[in-house]
């Protein structure tokens, strides 16, 4: 029955092809959590000895926020910082 399926798949609709074709083209997965200039701020703090508890504080003082907005989370930016030490 799955082949006699398959031979009537129209495949995706017109109106499917030209919405997919006009979406911007995009990395994949979730956006960035942090601008450049707030990691840069980010790895500038921690060098400077402060927790990332107080990183976070200070980045939103800042008015750094991150992607999805709402408060910083320390995991979040342990994996930040983390980040460019693996680079």
């Amino acid at each position: 029955m799955s082949s006699v399926a398959a031979e009537f798949d129209p495949g995706p609709s017109k109106a499917l092809a030209q919405h997919l074709a006009k979406l911007p083209e995009h990395p994949p997965g979730r956006p960035r959590a942090i601008s450049p200039e707030a990691e840069a701020r980010a790895h500038e703090l921690r060098e400077k000895g402060m927790s990332i508890r107080h990183i976070a504080a200070a980045l939103e003082a800042e008015g750094y926020l991150p992607a999805g907005g709402g408060a910083w989370q320390p995991s979040s930016l342990h994996r930040i910082l983390n980040r460019r030490l693996a680079a």
